[in-house]
């Protein structure tokens, strides 16, 4: 099945997902290995499955009603956010 199939079959509900989480994991089958060559509206497609909504975690900073899946702080005092609102245009 290729990424047109795939959102036609989650369009249709012929794939069995459940919530954002199960489609995210569908298109992320399709990234390829070098994050270089991602294209932009499939990355796009997979951000949008991975935000979480009515984020309550104000540490963000974004001053959004979504926040990012998951943070991660560093040794330094940095954090690595994912899905990073810095890859949205």
């Amino acid at each position: 099945m290729n990424l047109t199939d795939t959102l036609q079959a989650i369009d249709n509900n012929s794939l069995k997902v459940t919530d954002e989480r199960d489609i995210s994991n569908e298109l992320k089958k399709f990234l390829p290995e070098k994050k270089e060559d991602i294209d932009s509206s499939l990355l796009a497609e997979v951000m949008a499955f991975d935000f979480m909504e009515n984020y309550e975690d104000k540490k963000s900073g974004w001053g959004t009603y979504f926040g990012p899946m998951y943070v991660l702080n560093n040794n330094d005092g940095t954090a690595n956010e994912s899905p990073s609102i810095r890859k949205l245009n």
